[in-house]
């Protein structure tokens, strides 16, 4: 059996989606804070995710066998980071009509370092797989008794990714395991992975109080 992208990119980022599991577990979605933290550490990884160059579309190699496989539609770190930005600002404007308790704000300049460059492959194969992981959250969520949490929906509400998953992975099994392309995919989640994971860890450091994690 040869072995393809797919299999390398699970066996050398396993590790890496560990950390960023681990990183995440902590966050109460059904409390205010535990949702904005967690909020606000994907909007830290988004927003670096989306200052980084990516290919031209026409530079892009993607499996003709498979031409409605879309690189942008369904993983846009741009379009993800507007949604998380607005269900902060959702869950901060519930608060404030609700509650006398300022909203969550991190410390300034946390931050982690910026992604220069990412492979399109590699932010589809984070970010569909992140998809993936909060249509198991969104459950955890919608048991939160507060109207607040639940008014900030748009981003873990996101429609089902499987179609654009199961694409993604028929395009990794089909490239080889070996070669510059696959050494930079796998390299780019990696990093990735590092973004989300520092975010979320710099994020529970800069907050405080007892409802914040699980």
């Amino acid at each position: 059996m040869t072995w393809s992208l797919r299999e390398r990119l699970r066996q050398d980022g396993r590790q890496a989606h560990d950390r960023v599991d681990a990183a995440f577990a902590d966050f109460d979605l059904t409390q205010p804070e535990g949702l904005g933290g967690f909020l606000e550490a994907h909007a830290i990884a988004l927003d670096a995710m989306a200052l980084a160059r990516t290919p031209r579309d026409e530079d892009r190699e993607i499996d003709p066998r498979r031409p409605s496989y879309d690189y942008e539609a369904h993983s846009n770190p741009a379009e993800l980071r507007r949604l998380v930005h607005s269900d902060l600002a959702a869950l901060s404007d519930a608060r404030q009509r609700t509650s006398a308790c300022e909203p969550h704000t991190a410390k300034a300049g946390v931050r982690p370092n910026s992604l220069q460059e990412c492979h399109p492959i590699a932010s589809d194969y984070v970010l569909l797989g992140s998809r993936l992981g909060l249509q198991v959250l969104r459950r955890r969520w919608q048991a939160s008794p507060y109207p607040s949490v639940l008014a900030a929906a748009a981003y873990i509400s996101l429609p089902p990714v499987s179609r654009q998953w199961k694409a993604l992975c028929h395009l990794l099994a089909a490239k080889p395991a070996e070669g510059c392309e696959a050494d930079r995919v796998v390299a780019d989640a990696i990093h990735i992975f590092y973004l989300f994971e520092t975010a979320a860890t710099d994020v529970k450091s800069s907050i405080s109080g007892e409802r914040i994690f699980v």
